[in-house]
C-alpha cells in the first residue's frame, strides 16, 4: 500500500493544492523556508490536521471568519490481495454498502475478485476524520441504502462469499475502518525533540504514531536478537559515534532507553547515556529506521527537513540506507540539497508561495538528475548552487574565492541572492569546442527551478586575442564580459599588501620583507619581455602596465625569489590573503572591479 495522491484545503498556507501525485518510492519536496513544507508534512500525517488557511480568500474583510474546515482528498493504492490481507488481520466482520439494484447472491464473488486485485482506497478528510470512504472498483461515493456483511474467518483465511444484509442506517461501513487503519500507517518525522527516552513496559511491537513508546517496541525487538542486531547495525552506519542502543527497566513499571557511547564488549553499563540525555536526532533516527525494518507490510514515511537535526553527513547516510527499503513509500521535504544529490527521486515538487498562498509545481524528476550531470560538467555540484537566485561564473578558483571578497566589501548588493563559481576549463568555452561548451552552459540557463538561472560569465583577457574576445561574446549569447586588465592577478600587485602577506607566511623569510624591497623588485622586472610580450608599457607604475602584465607570473616569481625558493606563490591562497589585506588597507585598489560587476548584476536585472 501506498499513498498514491492527496489534495488539500483551507489548511495553514494551502488555499488548494490541487491533486499531488506521489510514487512508492521516494518523492522529494523542496522549498524555499517559510513556503510551506512543513504544512504540507502535517497535512501527509492527516491526523489533527485542521488549522484553516488565512488570506483576502478567505478572509476579504477583518472580523470575517475564515472557511472552518480543513479538507485532505487521498488514494490509497492496494497491491493485489493487500487488502484482502488487511481485512482478513483487523476484522472478524466486514461491512460495505451495496447498491439496491445489486443481487445480493452475485455480489459476493465481485467482492472476492476485487479483493484479489489492485485497488484504490479513496477518503475524504475533514479536520482529520475520516467523512466518506468507497472503493471505486466496487462504488462511487453516494449513500448507500444497504450494508452487505462478510464474516471474515482469520483460521482459514476466507472472506465468506454470502453476505447478510444490514440497514445502512444503523451501523456503518467497514472502510471507515480500513480508512483509519492505512492512516496509522503514516509516520512522520519532524525536527522537534521527540520524548520517546521512556515509557511504560508493555510488549506491543506497533510504534504508536507519536513515537512516543519507542522503549516499548524496541524492548520487544531485542527478544528478537538478529534484528535487533541488525538494527543497531544500521544505527552505527548513520551515526557512527553511537556504538549501540538497548532498553533497560526503569523500576516495576518503566523501560528506558539508553545509548552507549563506549564499546558495548567492555561491558560498561555505568558509561551507557540515557536517550533523553543524548543529542536531538538520536531518537529521530531509531524511530525512523524501527519502522523501516520492524513494519511487516509497508509504510509510508514522511520526514520533514533531515538537516535540522542531523549532520549532514548523517542525513545523507540516512537517506542512503532507507533507500534500501524498496518496499515502503518516502516523502523528504528539505531546504537543502541533501535528498536530491543522496537518492535518485521518483517523483521532485517545488513549493512557492504566492502572497499568503503555497503553490505546488511537480518537476521532472529525470530532468534533476540531468541537471546534476550538467553541473559536474562544469565542475560544479547542485550543493553549489541550490537556493541560489542567480550564478556568475568566473575564470577559475581563485576568481571564486576572490570576487565574493570584493563584492561582499565594495558592491554587497551584487551578492545578494547570487553564487559565484569558478569554470572547470575555461579553454573549453573558445576555439572549436566553444559553441558544445556554451550549451552546458545554457542547459543550465533554461533548467528547472531547482537551478538558478545564469547572469554572466566574467573571465580574463589572458591570452585572448580580440577575435577571440569576440567570438566568445558572441557564442555565449552576450553574457560574457572581460577584465579591464589581463588577469584578477594584476589587481594584487600593491607592494605594501605583498610585502604584509610574505611577512605572515611563516618561514618565508630571515628578514622582514619591506615594501620598497617589493617595488625594486618589480622595477628591475618592469620590461621583461616574459612578462610584458609585444607590450611597450616600461614602467610598473604606468596603469597600462598593470593592465596588460602577465600578473600571475610576476607574482609567482616574486614570490620564489624573495623567499630564496622556501615558498611558492600559491593562486588561491596567496591570492586570498592578497585581496583580503587591500580590502582591508586599500579597497579602492578594487573600484575598477566593483564597477564591473555592478554593471553584470545591473544588466540582470
Amino acid at each position: 500500500m501506498h499513498l498514491a495522491t492527496f489534495r488539500v484545503r483551507n489548511y495553514k498556507s494551502y488555499l488548494d493544492s490541487n491533486e499531488i501525485g506521489l510514487t512508492p518510492g521516494f518523492n522529494i519536496i523542496v522549498g524555499e523556508n517559510n513556503v510551506g513544507k512543513s504544512a504540507l508534512a502535517e497535512a501527509l500525517a492527516i491526523r489533527g490536521v485542521h488549522q484553516p488557511h488565512r488570506s483576502r480568500a478567505t478572509v476579504p474583510t477583518p472580523g470575517v471568519s475564515p472557511l472552518p474546515d480543513t479538507r485532505i482528498d487521498t488514494q490509497f493504492a492496494f497491491a493485489a490481495g493487500e487488502l484482502r490481507d488487511l481485512i482478513l488481520d483487523n476484522f472478524t466482520e466486514f461491512l460495505i454498502g451495496a447498491d439496491d439494484q445489486w443481487d445480493t447472491g452475485s455480489i459476493g464473488s465481485k467482492l472476492s475478485v476485487m479483493l484479489q486485485e489492485p485497488c484504490t482506497l479513496h477518503v475524504e478528510w475533514v479536520n482529520g476524520a475520516a467523512r466518506q470512504v468507497w472503493l471505486p472498483e466496487w462504488m462511487g461515493p453516494k449513500p448507500h441504502a444497504r450494508l452487505l456483511s462478510y464474516a471474515v474467518s482469520r483460521v482459514d483465511r476466507q472472506i465468506k462469499n454470502e453476505p447478510e444484509v444490514r440497514n445502512a442506517h444503523t451501523t456503518s461501513s467497514s472502510l471507515l475502518g480500513v480508512a483509519q487503519i492505512v492512516a496509522s500507517r503514516i509516520y512522520r518525522f519532524s525536527a522537534e525533540r521527540l520524548n520517546v527516552g521512556n515509557y511504560p513496559f508493555g510488549a506491543s511491537p506497533e510504534l504508536d504514531a507519536s513515537a512516543r513508546n519507542l522503549p516499548e517496541v524496541l524492548n520487544a525487538l531485542q527478544s528478537n536478537p538478529a534484528r535487533f542486531a541488525r538494527l543497531n547495525a544500521i544505527v552505527r552506519d548513520v551515526l557512527p559515534q553511537v556504538q549501540q542502543v538497548s532498553v533497560r527497566p526503569t523500576g516495576s513499571q518503566g523501560l528506558e532507553i539508553i545509548v552507549w557511547n563506549d564499546d558495548p564488549s567492555q561491558e560498561r553499563l555505568d558509561l551507557a547515556i540515557p536517550l533523553a540525555q543524548s543529542g536531538t536526532g538520536i531518537g529521530q533516527v531509531l524511530a525512523i529506521l524501527y519502522v523501516a525494518l520492524a513494519a511487516d507490510v509497508p509504510r509510508t514515511i514522511v520526514i520533514d527537513e533531515p538537516q535540522s537535526f542531523l549532520h549532514p553527513g548523517a542525513a545523507r547516510k540516512l537517506l542512503q540506507v532507507l533507500s534500501g527499503f524498496k518496499q515502503h513509500q518516502f516523502i523528504v521535504t528539505t531546504h537543502s540539497p541533501i535528498a536530491l544529490t543522496t537518492v535518485r527521486p521518483d517523483r521532485l515538487f517545488l513549493l512557492r508561495k504566492r502572497g499568503a498562498e503555497t503553490e505546488v509545481e511537480q518537476l521532472d524528476a529525470g530532468a534533476a538528475s540531468s541537471m546534476q550531470e550538467t553541473l559536474l560538467e562544469v565542475g560544479a555540484r547542485l550543493s553549489d548552487v541550490f537556493g541560489a537566485d542567480q550564478v556568475l561564473w568566473v575564470e577559475g578558483r581563485t576568481e571564486e574565492l576572490c570576487v565574493p571578497l570584493v563584492a561582499q566589501r565594495l558592491c554587497p548588493e551584487v551578492l545578494t541572492g547570487t553564487v559565484v563559481l569558478g569554470v572547470l576549463n575555461t579553454g573549453d568555452l573558445e576555439g572549436r569546442r566553444a559553441q558544445l561548451s556554451f550549451d552546458v552552459y545554457r542547459r543550465l540557463a533554461t533548467a528547472p527551478a531547482l537551478i538558478p538561472p545564469v547572469i554572466g560569465f566574467l573571465f580574463d583577457r589572458d591570452g585572448r586575442t580580440d577575435r577571440d574576445i569576440e567570438d566568445m561574446s558572441r557564442q555565449g549569447g552576450n553574457l560574457v564580459r572581460f577584465l579591464p586588465r589581463r588577469m584578477f592577478e594584476n589587481y594584487l600587485m600593491l607592494p605594501a599588501a605583498i610585502a604584509a602577506v610574505a611577512n605572515d607566511i611563516p618561514g618565508f623569510s630571515e628578514f622582514a620583507i619591506k615594501p620598497e624591497t617589493v617595488s625594486d623588485w618589480l622595477a628591475e622586472r618592469a620590461k621583461d619581455t616574459a612578462y610584458l610580450g609585444q607590450a611597450a608599457a616600461q614602467d610598473w607604475r604606468d596603469p597600462e602596465w598593470r593592465r596588460v602584465v602577465h600578473g600571475a607570473r610576476i607574482l609567482a616569481d616574486l614570490f620564489r625569489e624573495l623567499s630564496e625558493g622556501r615558498v611558492e606563490y600559491d593562486k588561491t591562497h596567496h591570492g586570498v590573503m592578497l585581496t583580503s589585506w587591500i580590502l582591508d588597507q586599500e579597497p579602492t585598489a578594487f573600484d575598477e572591479l566593483a564597477r564591473l560587476l555592478r554593471g553584470i548584476a545591473g544588466r540582470a536585472g
